[in-house]
């Protein structure tokens, strides 16, 4: 059968959702069709690959038996038990969220006219957000829509009694600048589904609107004024505005805003450190490091392959070697299983490389299993630099060749990636073929280099080589 939505789905749940979807859809509060339990039982007995070599008729016969196969009815059930599903994760969202539930019984009690009801849960509602130490716009859009409902208990028809009206204003004012800064800077980022006038004009109007209206945006909607305008001016001294903004809030982010916040400083740093500017190599480092210290980097018990290498090479460039060897040691564990061998091996080997330590690093690489394409071209990528290092040209022209034949056959590696790669075995194999002090042709090296638009390799060594090739 071919895979639909309810198939998907169901693919995605683990052993525990599973079992709490069943008891859900067992449940005769939700569903009293005896039909619908029995084919999600079926359907979460079989694997992937059993579904596809199933048809209509087959699964048909599992959960209705002798019953004659109706394609209409068939249908009708798949259509009512992924409702039932969507269903399902509608309330288990809801029971991550205490303060929507209390929100929603709020509104329930005022359209029952059940006022004895409404302070207490009102109250419940209010310190859930007082008891909340972390920062973010959801956290204002809550507060806003809590001065609301109640407004619609308690003032709504007493209009004797003084409001709550400017409390609905001032938290919607926060909640309004802070969100619109947020997109602001999140349009700029993507760049290319807004005109640069548009994204231009945003921030002076709403900073103009702050003034017009003498309205003090409160500290989330200053930090995020503070991405904004690090996002679009993208100077140094907007740089360290955001991260003077970010170290004088009062509590925690929220991890979700804490994310996108980080991410627009790392993106700067970045951006420094290609230019040019080394001391951003510093700044990034102690970024990360905030980050591991506030335990922003593992999201639901995993980091990622990408951030697991960054961190690391972050690290070497700094110099800070034992740290980056405990990093390892200590966050191995949360990658994903198919990366959980490899990558920490990998990254040992730069690290001893960084050392300068290199039979280590041969070591190494001659115990690595290669299991992806991409793992195997940065394996052969740093191969060659560390037997350029030890000056075993010999090894290193067969290991080109060889890389060479790789990338001849792979070419699902992508053109881009296979040309960064032949580009670094062109000025490779010129290095070692140039005699020391010949200026001419490292003149040429280095205007080859200049020219090249993408190489899989770390510039500054390349660079620091040519450099001892003058001498």
């Amino acid at each position: 059968m071919k895979k639909g939505k309810l198939s998907l789905a169901l693919e995605s749940f683990n052993k525990l959702t599973i079992n709490k979807l069943k008891k859900f859809v067992s449940s005769p509060y939700f569903n009293r069709d005896q039909s619908l339990v029995d084919l999600l039982v079926f359907l979460t007995s079989i694997t992937p690959l059993e579904y596809e070599k199933l048809n209509k008729e087959m699964v048909w016969r599992e959960f209705k038996g002798d019953s004659p196969f109706n394609d209409v009815r068939f249908r009708k059930y798949l259509s009512d038990l992924l409702g039932l599903v969507e269903q399902f994760l509608s309330l288990e969202e809801l029971e991550a969220d205490p303060f929507q539930r209390d929100l929603l019984l709020l509104r329930s009690l005022n359209r029952k006219g059940l006022k004895k009801l409404i302070p207490g849960t009102l109250k419940k509602a209010s310190k859930r957000i007082d008891e909340d130490k972390h920062l973010g716009i959801e956290k204002l859009h809550n507060e806003y829509l809590l001065e609301k409902e109640k407004f619609n208990s308690e003032f709504r028809f007493d209009r004797k009694q003084r409001s709550n009206i400017q409390d609905i204003i001032s938290t919607f004012d926060h909640f309004y600048v802070a969100e619109r800064f947020k997109l602001g800077a999140d349009q700029i980022s993507r760049g290319k589904f807004v005109k640069l006038e548009e994204m231009d004009s945003f921030g002076s109007t709403l900073s103009e609107w702050l003034d017009e209206n003498e309205i003090s945006p409160g500290e989330m909607a200053k930090a995020y004024q503070a991405v904004f305008n690090s996002q679009k001016l993208e100077t140094i001294d907007s740089y360290f505005t955001l991260r003077d903004r970010i170290g004088s809030l009062s509590g925690p982010l929220d991890n979700s805003e804490a994310g996108s916040i980080y991410a627009s400083q790392i993106n700067f740093c970045i951006r420094q450190i290609n230019s040019g500017d080394a001391k951003f190599l510093k700044e990034l480092f102690i970024i990360y490091k905030e980050l591991l210290e506030k335990n922003l980097l593992v999201t639901d018990g995993r980091i990622s392959p990408n951030t697991f290498s960054n961190v690391n090479i972050t690290a070497l460039r700094n110099q800070a070697y034992d740290w980056a060897e405990n990093f390892l040691e200590v966050y191995a564990q949360y990658l994903p299983k198919d990366k959980r061998e490899n990558l920490p091996k990998y990254e040992l080997a730069r690290i001893f490389f960084y050392k300068k330590e290199f039979l280590q690093v041969i070591e190494i690489l001659r115990e690595f299993e290669f299991t992806d394409k991409f793992d195997t071209l940065q394996t052969k990528a740093l191969q060659i630099y560390t037997y350029y290092e030890l000056g075993e040209f010999e090894v290193l022209d067969s290991l080109l060749k060889s890389l060479k034949i790789y990338l001849q056959r792979h070419k699902e590696l992508g053109a881009e990636r296979i040309k960064n790669y032949k580009n670094l075995i062109k000025l490779i194999t010129q290095m070692i073929s140039i005699v020391p002090g010949d200026q001419k042709r490292i003149a040429k090296l280095k205007k080859d280099l200049d020219e090249m638009k993408g190489i899989a390799a770390n510039k500054e060594w390349l660079e620091e080589k040519i450099a001892e090739l003058e001498k």
